[in-house]
């Protein structure tokens, strides 16, 4: 526990994210696969395959002490990646619904039926935000030590008397 108390903010919001990323993986293979076909559309590996490398990358970010240069550099491709693929998933997403809508009354559950129909509307914008948290992440960090730091001492540590 000791190790992990000692790491960076940042350090430690990279190896969260990494974890993070597995489980958001998991889901959009289990989501995109074809289970009758054993298949899955090309365009569908691509959060998969992000999300797998991210995770990795992220990982040994967290766990290696990096240069900051190259820190920094991992944050920015990894999270513009993370924008550009959640992005994307949005733009595909959006267009299973069209199609799904095309033709139909504009009513409310005619909207209803192709939303249930279609690819959930805002899944892919976990990879975005992830991206955009990744991008970000070098100007907040120290803010958030700097505000860590200046904390009041919590009951349990702050001596009697």
């Amino acid at each position: 526990m000791r190790w992990f108390k000692d790491l960076p903010v940042r350090r430690k919001v990279l190896l969260f994210l990494s974890g993070g990323m597995v489980s958001l993986v998991a889901d959009v293979f289990v989501s995109h696969f074809s289970w009758n076909n054993l298949t899955m559309r090309w365009t569908q590996t691509i959060p998969v395959v992000y999300g797998l490398i991210a995770s990795v990358v992220l990982g040994v970010a967290a766990v290696f002490r990096l240069s900051a240069a190259a820190e920094n550099l991992v944050e920015k491709i990894i999270g513009g990646l993370g924008i550009g693929v959640g992005l994307t998933g949005e733009v595909l997403h959006g267009l299973t619904f069209l199609d799904n809508v095309k033709g139909e009354p504009r009513t409310i559950l005619a909207i209803g039926k192709a939303m249930s129909l279609s690819a959930p509307p805002f899944a892919p914008a976990a990879f975005a935000g992830v991206g955009l948290l990744l991008v970000t992440l070098r100007s907040v960090a120290p803010r958030v030590e700097e505000a860590l730091r200046s904390r009041p001492p919590a009951p349990a540590e702050r001596s009697p008397g």
